[in-house]
């Protein structure tokens, strides 16, 4: 058999648990447990703010994996757009010149800038030589 303090603490566990916090403040709470029951109702708040604690890190914890994974999508798919543009750069000019250079590959494997990447994929399109092509990515990096 429950106590009458069992019960309100049920009661306030189930508006703690269901309620928006910006519905019912703690001291609502408060107020309400000392009206009820004036000798017990701070037994009952450490309990509250116990599961009030409890629910605000789980929410936290929610979002932060929201935010992180969302974040991690994001660096994936900027991760995949400079490798396909690296890829496209090379492609463009193996079938220009036959044969690029390894200077080539590794000065445009260092850069990390999706707009610089598609800038020298157009002059990929329209540089005379390869050595032409690698005096470009020179004066862009230098520049």
């Amino acid at each position: 058999m429950r106590t009458g303090m069992e019960y309100i603490e049920t009661v306030l566990k189930y508006i703690v648990n269901t309620a928006s916090i910006s519905e019912v403040s703690i001291e609502d709470l408060e107020k309400a447990l000392d009206e009820a029951s004036p000798d017990k109702g701070g037994d009952i708040m450490p309990t509250i703010a116990e599961a009030l604690i409890e629910q605000g890190v789980q929410r936290g914890i929610k979002q932060g994996l929201q935010q992180g994974v969302q974040q991690g999508m994001q660096q994936g798919v900027q991760q995949g757009l400079i490798r396909k543009a690296r890829e496209d750069i090379f492609e463009i000019l193996e079938a220009r010149f036959d044969i690029v250079p390894r200077s080539v590959i590794e000065s445009i494997g260092t850069i990390e800038d999706l707009l610089f990447l598609k800038d020298l994929l157009k002059k990929a399109a329209t540089a005379d030589s390869i050595d032409h092509y690698n005096q470009i990515i020179k004066e862009l990096m230098d520049g």
